[in-house]
This record gives structure tokens, C-alpha cells and sequence, in this order.
């Protein structure tokens, strides 16, 4: 198969330099980077494009084009979880990979909506909000079906991650337990199953039993077009309990509002970061 050197020179080669800047390590063979799950998922992109799999490959690269996205935020905004969360993406096994990827993008939304927060306090949740919200916690999960055929155990996997975190020193009202389904969500729509946003009542029976101050559900669905335009979906549910702390109301509020439901159709076509 021919080389995309258009791909290459003008998306992917930026790409990696900047990911390599904001990591402090190289991607090129024998490097830990290189070996690091990160790493793997790097190297993923252009698998797939010399598989012949466009979509493929254009999913991956946005995902890290993402993940640049929230370190540079991180960066400017909260070097302290920066340095952590660049670490930990270093550090992180397959079994943590992902959980670490969901914390960096809910860190990064907080420095986005410009909402002060301390990261990882000891034996609390792993993002702790300050200044206006301060009492108001966030603890991230992520879930995932390795056997995307197992869609039809989307809703089990999600009801056991929230009971184990529901038996932690940190479940209470002050905290939201934030849970990324995108996986699961995938999973779902392959088998044909009954989506997340079709099953409030009970997703919203998990929350209310859940002992946390409210759980949220997020998910992306990424589409590639036949012209080269790349289409994601961005959607979340929230499911406040009755006793939801008055910090954590004001947060998610402000973190979420109504701006998190969106479609956002780009041009992946053009150079990054020029």
C-alpha cells in the first residue's frame, strides 16, 4: 500500500512531536515510551492506515489529538496534575490506561471552565474543586468490554464499577463519580442492545442507591465521512441524588450545563499546532 506522506508530514509527524514534547520522552524504538501503553496507542495510528482502515486511523489520531489538547491545557493551567497525569500516562498498564485517559480529560474541562482544583488528595476523590466549589469532589472511572460481543453486559459492567467505588472511604454526597462508557456505549450499539441514554430509570436507581451526590455517564461517538470531514458526538446523563450536596449541584452546573451536548464537525485535513 502507498504511503500517505501528506498524512504523515502534516498531521501525524506534529502530532507525535508535540505529544513528545509534553511527555519529555521520544516515541522511537527501544524508548519507554515507545513500550508504553501510550506509546502502543501511538503506534496504532498508522497500523491502521497501513491496514488500509482510514476510519480507523482517523479515530485513533483525533483521540490523541485530544489527549494533546487537555495536556496543554493542564500545562498552562495546573502544572502540578500535569507533571502527575504525564507520569502516570507513562506508567500506566492496560488495565489503567484508559481510567488515567478519562481523568485527564475531566481535568482538563475543569481548567477549561476555569474552576480551581487540587489533584489526587489523600484518601479522597481524585480531583478535589476549590475557590466557589470547594467541598465538591470528582471520582473518575472508566469502563471497558474487551469483547466488544459482550454488549449485552454493558449494563452489569456499569452497575459493578459504581458498587465499588460506592464502597469507598470517599462515596458521599460532597462527591460526583464520573464514568466513562464510551467502551461500553460501543459495545452496546454493536450488539443492538438498548442504549445508556434509553435506560434512565435505571441508571437512575444506580445513582440514587449509589451513595455519591450524583453519578455521570460520559460518551463519544466518533464518525469519519466519506469526504475526509470527521464528525464526534459528545454526550452525557447525570443522575443527581436527593441529597445531593449543594457544591457538587453548583459544579456540575457549571462544569456541564447544556455546552457538553455537542457535535463537532472538523476538517482533520489541515496541520496541527502551526
Amino acid at each position: 500500500m502507498a504511503v500517505d506522506l501528506n498524512f504523515i508530514l502534516t498531521r501525524y509527524l506534529p502530532l507525535t512531536t508535540e505529544l513528545s514534547r509534553l511527555l519529555g520522552e521520544t516515541f522511537t524504538p527501544g524508548t519507554k515510551a515507545q513500550a508504553s501503553q501510550i506509546g502502543q496507542a501511538v503506534a496504532l495510528i498508522i497500523r491502521r492506515q497501513n491496514e488500509g482502515d482510514f476510519q480507523g486511523r482517523e479515530i485513533h489520531f483525533r483521540r490523541m489529538v485530544d489527549l494533546v489538547d487537555q495536556l496543554r491545557l493542564l500545562e498552562h493551567g495546573n502544572p502540578d496534575a500535569f507533571r502527575s497525569y504525564r507520569k502516570k500516562l507513562l506508567d500506566s498498564d492496560v488495565g489503567n490506561f484508559f481510567g488515567t485517559r478519562f481523568e485527564i480529560f475531566i481535568a482538563a474541562l475543569l481548567v477549561d471552565k476555569a474552576i480551581a482544583f487540587r489533584h489526587r488528595s489523600q484518601g479522597g476523590p481524585d480531583l478535589v474543586a476549590q475557590g466557589a466549589f470547594a467541598g465538591a469532589g470528582i471520582e473518575c472511572a472508566s469502563g471497558n468490554l474487551p469483547d466488544q460481543e459482550k454488549g449485552p453486559f454493558a449494563m452489569q459492567k456499569l452497575a459493578g464499577i459504581v458498587r465499588t467505588k460506592s464502597g469507598k472511604p470517599y462515596c458521599s454526597t460532597d462527591n460526583v463519580l464520573a464514568i466513562d462508557v464510551t467502551n461500553l456505549h460501543a459495545a452496546v450499539r454493536d450488539s443492538g442492545g438498548t442504549p445508556f441514554h434509553h435506560q434512565s430509570k435505571d441508571l437512575r436507581d444506580m445513582a440514587d442507591a449509589s451513595g455519591f451526590g450524583s453519578v455521570v455517564i460520559f460518551w463519544t461517538q466518533h464518525n469519519v465521512q466519506d469526504d475526509g470531514t470527521f464528525e464526534r458526538h459528545h454526550r452525557f446523563e447525570r443522575f443527581d441524588a436527593a441529597a445531593c450536596a449543594v457544591a457538587v449541584n453548583a459544579l456540575l452546573d457549571d462544569l456541564l450545563g447544556d455546552s457538553y451536548h455537542v457535535t463537532d464537525t472538523d476538517d482533520w485535513r489541515v496541520p496541527f499546532w502551526t
